[in-house]
């Protein structure tokens, strides 16, 4: 069966985009879903299009470049010596597995965004040298490193810096620009990081299997089956969920909104009792639903009563 599949999604990237809307039809018909096929590795030798996700994400960023809004940082402290040539070799090799961390960004001759895989190679990792363990200087230099902004159209969007207190204490600092990698997929670079080091520092084999999908396969199947039909089929069925009517929220002592706003977000931290955690939790699981669903059911409510509107749309991140 899975040959099957396989030799069914080989044929449906073969053909032409009229072709593919038909063969959509018909396996629709079947009562057959292309979202259970496999995918297939894209042509290299073709203009590689960007996911829908993406091409969000490269529109966003053209706006404005300088940005890091959608920069993904992180500073793993290393305790004790380290082989920085070991960890040199190991981030190479996540750069090398993963296509991703090493693509630029563009348009073709229609304006449309574009992807290109660049070849494997080095990944610089400049070595700063800090003066001692100063937690409010680490914390100046994680924040510039985070905020620094991504050249997606030139460089890769992966960039890594190692900062050393001491002989046993030392900061790699990573930073991943979204188009290029998620929740998920940072987990797994960390991951794979640590596996190779380990590998690498000790001599030994590292043992990480192979990567048959590449994110931009992906992108390219998510386009064929989106142009065949299915963006249509998803769009007509939101739109007939939600409207066509998206009124603004109406809060009161709202800032001002639009391209001339300030970005600035702003942030308050606050904890909840043991106690009450524990009802809530109780409450959630009374009621069938995640802690999490509960407390967005709570915002909502909260919305509700300061604007007075009862037609709420909330976005929220999704994996």
């Amino acid at each position: 069966m899975a040959h099957e599949e396989q030799r069914i999604a080989q044929r449906f990237a073969a053909l032409a985009p009229e072709a593919r809307r038909a063969f959509l039809a018909r396996m629709r018909d079947k009562g057959l879903s292309f979202a259970e096929l496999p995918i297939v590795p894209a042509d290299r030798g073709q203009p590689l299009p960007l996911s829908h996700a993406q091409q969000g994400l490269w529109l966003t960023w053209q706006m404005d470049p300088d940005s890091p809004a959608y920069n993904l940082p992180g500073v793993l402290w290393l305790e004790g010596p380290l082989d920085v040539g070991a960890l040199q070799r190991s981030l190479d090799e996540v750069v090398a597995r993963h296509e991703s961390l090493r693509t630029v960004f563009g348009a073709d001759d229609n304006g449309q965004g574009v992807q290109k895989v660049l070849a494997p190679a080095s990944v610089p990792l400049p070595l700063i040298e800090a003066q001692g363990r100063d937690d409010e200087a680490t914390r100046a230099w994680a924040q510039a490193f985070a905020t620094q902004p991504f050249r997606l159209g030139r460089d890769g969007p992966f960039r890594a810096v190692l900062r050393r207190t001491d002989a046993h204490c030392h900061q790699l600092a990573l930073a991943v620009h979204h188009i290029a990698a998620d929740g998920q997929s940072l987990a797994v670079l960390i991951d794979e990081l640590v596996c190779l080091y380990e590998a690498h520092a000790t001599g030994r084999q590292a043992m990480l299997p192979p990567v048959p999908i590449q994110a931009v396969d992906h992108a390219v199947w998510q386009r064929h089956w989106m142009e065949a039909g299915e963006k249509e089929h998803q769009l007509a069925h939101w739109q007939a969920r939600l409207g066509d009517e998206h009124p603004v929220l109406a809060l009161p002592m709202d800032r001002v909104r639009g391209s001339g706003a300030p970005s600035r977000e702003g942030r308050h931290a606050f904890r909840l009792s043991r106690a009450l955690s524990q009802d809530l939790r109780a409450v959630a699981r009374a009621s069938g639903m995640s802690l999490y669903m509960m407390m967005l059911s709570a915002f909502a409510l909260a919305l509700h009563r300061f604007s007075g509107q009862t037609d709420l749309r909330i976005g929220v991140p999704i994996s």
